[in-house]
């Protein structure tokens, strides 16, 4: 049931993207959050610690998601809201690569994977270089945030579980799109992509790691 009225309300916080309806944007982006919270919170993890910090990173989130409504149009504390979502996930991850019975390949995987994804961030130079001229003060967090996500990545596609690395994609990019809708250019179609896409890959890094 809570999974069901998940896709409800993202799918309508979608339509209200696309249909410019801020005031139900911003009831059910956050309620799409508090839902898989909800969800998560009743499901059983295995090893178990692994579920303060998935908890942690969903929370952060939900905080991350209140910040950057435009009602609320508060993007830094929204960066550093999601910086320690993803610090939540990377102890997650961390500690269900610790718990695999092939600890010592994941983290080989783990490797190969953040450098993957290092070489594969072609465009973070023109992000990087319209920071410094327009946002200096924002050059330094949104570094340390796409470093986060590069670790994110490569650990999730270490832990063996095609959904949370699936989510681990999605999220990123959903960064990315955001990032570059923001500070380089803007696109039209832009904003509902980020939403589904980030809503999509929260659920599908819970889903893999309750799997």
């Amino acid at each position: 049931m809570l999974w069901a009225a998940f896709v409800v309300s993202a799918v309508i916080d979608w339509l209200a993207v696309v249909s410019n309806r801020p005031k139900v944007e911003q009831v059910f982006k956050p309620l799409t959050l508090i839902i898989l919270l909800a969800a998560a919170g009743t499901a059983a993890l295995d090893p178990s610690r692994v579920k303060p910090f998935l908890m942690a990173g969903l929370a952060f989130g939900l905080l991350g998601d209140i910040f950057l409504l435009r009602a609320v149009d508060r993007f830094k504390s929204g960066l550093v809201a999601f910086l320690i979502g993803h610090l939540a996930y990377i102890g997650a991850l961390a500690l269900t690569l610790a718990s695999s019975n092939n600890a010592a390949s994941g983290w080989t995987v783990a490797a190969v994977g953040i450098v993957s994804a290092l070489l594969l961030s072609a465009r973070l130079p023109s992000l990087f270089s319209a920071l410094r001229l327009h946002h200096p003060r924002l050059t330094v967090p949104v570094v340390a945030y796409a470093m986060a996500i590069v670790v994110m990545v490569g650990l999730a596609v270490a832990s063996g579980r095609p959904l949370t690395a699936l989510g681990s994609v999605l999220f990123s990019g959903s960064d990315r799109l955001l990032a570059e809708d923001r500070f380089v250019q803007p696109g039209p179609a832009t904003r509902w992509l980020v939403h589904a896409m980030y809503h999509l890959g929260q659920a599908a890094i819970v889903a893999g790691l309750l799997a």
